[in-house]
């Protein structure tokens, strides 16, 4: 219409500015599709804003990308809905108006993008210290990339650097901990095909740096929440798919691991959902060409280098056959498809990315492969040998009562639920709906759940990173089981479903704000100190200390111990300095003599300016015999009444981290 006007030469500026004026403020003259995409956009530049002013001083850039990313996602969420099918988008119930049902839509995706924003992006960077095992990935791939620019193969470049020469002198067994052969960079640089080209623009971005584990994880969890809306809505309508997002958005665990970081689940979870999605659009409509999608994904599914692409073969099994409309023959035929295209997809990628990063293409697909049959070797993580029936309530008991498990990398979640009680009791209604009307969406995600809970109850026991691939189906189930009982209630009393609704609301709205603040007070600051706590905290700060107070080319940095100073964390929070380093247990103990000591500084201080000691106040060993792997109590003997240079605590405790200085004059008191 703007135009139009600008087109009219014989409008006059009165007149022009009358008839703008009456286009921007006049209902009647503005489509539903301009206020659907105007308030979109006015709910995504807004959030920015509130971004920007809220962290302005702590790299305003970084959050606004991240909010953009995931604003943009729920302003095409909704384009591509309306556009699909504008029955189902406007049809919330047979008595709606399409006025009402966009209203709903624009209001539910703005308070889904600001839950999101206040749950995920405000406080995005809170934690500097991630798992140790989320920064195996950007770590190899700095060192691949450094490979490149010196112009060498990175086998060449692993077998060279001395940053890696010294980490295999220093930590053996650690440095070659994965089957024994394989050298730990080399290793991670093979068994994750996919995870490490995700990552290849953000390490190039931001670089090896907690911020970019934080942009890697948060982005793709934020696109799995785009997908599972997506798929929640095609399969149950839009009330389903927004509870269903929200229950994501609040739950515990996830909310965890996304800001832990962890590599492998986030593009797992994306992957699981878009096969979901094809199942079901199968399962409606049977197409022979299934296996076009279905093989791709299950391809990209193994080069992620985890137990995903077992539990999508396994849904894809049991959706064929509990589906009976679907013939033999071209299941058959279509399973056979989608193997080769998997294989075809497998090679394909891993032949160009071995090309990119020179690579050896037969070593990448050899260590996914022993990667892979190495997990059904002996059993998994600690418990597996436990009873089906057993390890089935162990499920439900991490999932529902208390996190805590026997996998030594889920120890940080203990204490809490995963799931909330309230959502439990939600998803329990939605699967009795699910068993009652069996549709061909129920009958998928119900595949998808026993694809994942029942592996994990037969040849693993319950790990939480593995059981995120089946919270989607979960939320799903359960926003579909408010939906169903919402609409049954209304059938017998308009009371009983307004009373259920604001049940609903309010329970929901609680179980947001307590996983808020479980993770942001309880988990983040006042979380009980233990060995995997405490062994995790505080590496960032000691290594941004180390860099403005010590340059690494006169400096040797003498570590603990392996265990309670990961190699990982070192060498990733001082990637941009090459520190040489020392193990502290590897030259002393609990009997080392002052005089030991001290022969050992000055025969470092003739190669260095300085050494610094870094120490972790808690000791580990046999209390009985005073033996500690980790003993620093000769350094104290050999320097009485030296000060720490450098310590480190949270919450008010006692320092966990303490570090000294001894220069080549008199010792930095």
């Amino acid at each position: 219409m703007i135009f139009e006007l600008m087109k009219a030469r014989h409008v006059q500026p009165k007149t022009l500015s009358l008839s703008l004026r009456t286009w921007l403020v006049s209902p009647r003259i503005w489509s539903t599709d301009q206020r659907l995409a105007l308030g979109s956009l006015g709910c995504i530049f807004s959030s920015i804003g509130l971004t920007l002013l809220h962290c302005s001083s702590v790299g305003a850039s970084f959050f606004a990308i991240s909010a953009f990313l995931f604003l943009s996602f729920i302003f095409l969420i909704t384009l591509v809905a309306k556009f699909k099918t504008k029955k189902a988008f406007y049809s919330l119930e047979q008595n709606q108006s399409r006025r009402a049902s966009l209203y709903f839509v624009f209001g539910a995706s703005s308070l889904l993008a600001i839950v999101t924003w206040w749950m995920y992006i405000s406080q995005i960077g809170i934690m500097k210290d991630v798992n140790a095992e989320s920064m195996d990935i950007p770590l190899v791939v700095g060192h691949l990339l450094r490979a490149r620019e010196e112009h060498m193969s990175a086998r060449r470049y692993f077998e060279t650097d001395p940053i890696c020469l010294n980490l295999k002198q220093q930590d053996p067994a650690g440095a070659f901990g994965y089957f024994g052969h394989r050298f730990q960079f080399q290793f991670m640089a093979e068994v994750g095909p996919l995870l490490s080209t995700l990552y290849i623009p953000l390490v190039k971005w931001l670089g090896v740096t907690s911020k970019t584990v934080a942009v890697y994880s948060t982005s793709l969890s934020l696109f799995e929440l785009g997908a599972t809306l997506l798929l929640a809505w095609n399969m149950f309508g839009p009330w389903p798919s927004f509870l269903a997002a929200l229950w994501l958005v609040g739950n515990f665990s996830r909310l965890i691991h996304v800001h832990q970081g962890y590599t492998a689940w986030p593009p797992s979870a994306i992957l699981t959902v878009l096969l979901a999605a094809a199942l079901y659009e199968h399962s409606k409509n049977p197409s022979k060409k299934f296996f076009l999608i279905a093989g791709p994904i299950l391809g990209l599914l193994y080069v992620v280098g985890w137990l995903s692409v077992v539990f999508a073969v396994l849904m894809i099994l049991l959706v064929f056959l509990l589906e009976q409309r679907l013939a033999w023959k071209n299941c058959l035929k279509q399973l056979i498809l989608s193997a080769f295209l998997s294989l075809v997809t497998i090679t394909l990628f891993t032949l160009l990315y071995s090309s990119y990063e020179h690579l050896n293409f037969i070593s990448v697909n050899q260590t996914l492969l022993d990667n892979m049959l190495s997990r059904f070797k002996g059993g998994a993580v600690p418990g597996h040998n436990l009873s089906p029936g057993e390890k089935f309530f162990y499920a439900f008991k991490c999932m529902f009562l208390d996190m805590t498990t026997f996998d030594h990398m889920d120890k940080l979640l203990e204490g809490k639920p995963g799931n909330s009680e309230f959502f439990g009791a939600l998803f329990l209604i939605g699967l009795f709906y699910a068993f009652k009307n069996r549709t061909c969406a129920d009958k998928i995600l119900l595949c998808w759940l026993i694809s994942v809970f029942g592996f994990m109850g037969t040849i693993f026991t319950y790990t939480h990173r593995y059981a995120l691939l089946a919270l989607p189906a979960m939320c799903i189930v359960a926003g579909r089981g408010v939906d169903a009982f919402y609409k049954d209630l209304l059938v017998r009393s308009r009371v009983a479903a307004k009373a259920f609704f604001l049940v609903v609301a309010i329970g929901m709205a609680l179980t947001l704000w307590v996983t808020h603040r479980n993770y942001y007070v309880d988990f983040t600051f006042y979380k009980p100190p233990d060995f995997e706590v405490d062994r995790m905290r505080g590496h960032a700060d000691f290594a941004n200390w180390l860099r403005k107070n010590s340059p690494p080319e006169n400096t040797l940095v003498v570590l603990g111990d392996p265990i309670m100073f990961a190699r990982t964390c070192f060498l990733f929070d001082t990637f941009t300095d090459r520190y040489p380093f020392v193990y502290w247990s590897n030259y002393f103990g609990s009997n080392s003599s002052s005089q030991q000591v001290k022969e050992w500084e000055q025969e470092a201080l003739r190669h260095y300016s300085h050494v610094i000691f870094a120490f972790s106040t808690r000791m580990l060993g046999n209390v009985q015999t005073q033996q500690f792997m980790n003993d620093w109590r000769p350094f104290n003997r050999a320097h009485p009444g030296l000060q720490p240079v450098f310590t480190y605590s949270y919450s008010g405790r006692p320092a966990s981290i303490v570090a000294f200085k001894i220069d080549q004059g008199p010792a930095t008191r």
